[in-house]
């Protein structure tokens, strides 16, 4: 009689939603999972996060639960003159879900440790703070003095990370950028009676984006939790708009009166919003990470921020849009993709997807499957890192040659709506199906799906 197969392990480092969802992935994929959180599960901050159609269809393929969750779909978007609040352009939104960072965390700690078809839940440990990881022997170092081991590591820990360096064998720290974002969900009943309300929270699953004339800020507003809350973001970009943090922190403080000064240059009732901010509110210096052909060594393999961090700012023009915005003068300065969320989601997805059924549990079949990995993920990824970096307005495509190099063999979009349409229509569980089934079986050397094909 054959002997059973071992069961594989994976230690993930990170609880947070990229942490939570590779985790579900990967039980599901057959591996015995351990999540290790520096700090609490239930500690997760910010307020909202919205994500496309593939990522929502991931999640929900894990188990998911919308209603649950109290996602809200979006509807469609307006992007408006900050000063005269003139309708600038509008377009389709319905592809893209929101989700308030809280409920998510919750719902993807819930589903860690139900018992499913697997027959065991996640193991989550909190208040691990790792000291360091062996990514060839797969261990895991902890402060206190403790540490574990397993087939196979997952640093999910955030911008500031160091997991890379170990991958890249230098340091690589995560860059600060001149963006950065005072966000708050404010309980759309306090807005009500609100002339904010009527602006920018008046129709219920519509995104509006408020640019400020000159440039140098960006008001974003989506509602989440049930149509509950409604998510507002104040974006702001330049050493000369944002004073109150240093360039080498992430996150500082900021004060109601400082939101009220920079309101003062959009139009007067989108200012009243302060009436319902708090004295002191957080503010978050964004972070970027430089594109880079792989994301794992031996054992380990980064995803998310941890890997490749990337400017935010939601709201992209169309084509005539920028044609309006040239003719107002309005200068628009860095705008982004917001892919950073929806490419964790899809790190997990590849990796659940690229580990399940594994026929042989070693070190080579470990290392084939994420060399395997990166070929897939690492040339998008760094596509769309390029791309969030060059401001829209300002660009014309010039990256282009840059990504060429990148994705030789693939037809690139020539224009923002083809661009959106790449980035929110790649299904990457079926891409990596595919590549998976096209080294299975080729000849290799001692693994069973083909090591030797790699250099």
């Amino acid at each position: 009689m054959a002997s059973e197969i071992p069961c594989p392990s994976v230690i993930i480092v990170g609880g947070g939603i990229a942490g939570l969802t590779s985790a579900i992935a990967m039980r599901r994929a057959g591996f015995k999972v351990t999540v290790y959180e520096k700090y609490s599960f239930s500690g997760e901050i910010g307020a909202a996060v919205a994500f496309g159609r593939q990522p929502v269809n991931y999640l929900q393929s894990l188990g998911l639960d919308l209603d649950r969750v109290k996602c809200c779909p979006c509807t469609d978007m307006q992007i408006l003159d900050g000063r005269t609040l003139d309708l600038l352009n509008s377009h389709d939104n319905s592809s893209s879900y929101a989700f308030f960072r809280p409920d998510l965390q919750q719902e993807m700690r819930y589903l860690a440790e139900q018992v499913d078809s697997t027959g065991q839940p996640c193991r989550l440990v909190e208040f691990a703070a790792v000291s360091r990881i062996d990514p060839e022997k797969g261990i895991v170092y902890f402060e206190d003095g403790s540490q574990d081991a397993a087939d196979l590591i997952i640093a999910a820990d955030g911008v500031h990370s160091k997991a890379m360096d170990l991958v890249l064998g230098v340091a690589c720290p995560a860059k600060p950028s001149d963006t950065t974002a005072t966000r708050i969900a404010v309980p759309v009943a306090k807005l009500k009676e609100n002339p904010f309300a009527r602006i920018m929270a008046s129709v219920p699953g519509r995104t509006t984006f408020s640019v400020r004339p000159g440039g140098g800020a960006y008001l974003l507003g989506y509602w989440c939790h049930g149509f509950e809350y409604f998510n507002i973001v104040l974006y702001r970009y330049g050493v000369e708009d944002v004073s109150a943090i240093a360039m080498d922190e992430t996150r500082g403080e900021t004060t109601r009166e400082d939101i009220r000064v920079a309101m003062n240059q959009f139009h007067p009732d989108l200012g009243t919003v302060c009436e319902h901010l708090l004295d002191v509110l957080p503010l978050w210096r964004l972070h970027t990470r430089d594109p880079v052909s792989r994301y794992t060594r031996g054992r380990l393999v980064v995803i998310g921020d941890a890997a490749h961090a990337m400017l935010s700012v939601r709201a992209m023009p169309s084509n005539s849009l920028l044609r309006v915005i040239a003719d107002r003068g309005i200068r628009l300065g860095s705008q982004h993709f917001g892919q950073g969320a929806n490419s964790a989601i899809l790190d997990a997805a590849a990796l659940g997807t690229l580990f399940a059924d594994m026929t042989v549990v070693s070190a080579k079949e470990i290392s084939w499957r994420l060399r395997l990995y990166d070929q897939i993920r690492s040339p998008r990824v760094s596509a769309t890192q390029i791309w969030s970096e060059a401001p829209v307005f300002e660009q014309k495509w010039q990256k282009i040659d840059e990504i060429k190099k990148i994705l030789p063999e693939t037809e690139l979009p020539q224009d923002v709506e083809h661009l959106l349409m790449w980035l929110q229509e790649y299904d990457v569980v079926q891409d990596c199906r595919e590549k998976l089934q096209e080294q299975i079986g080729k000849p290799g050397d001692n693994c069973a799906t083909g090591l030797g094909k790699f250099k």
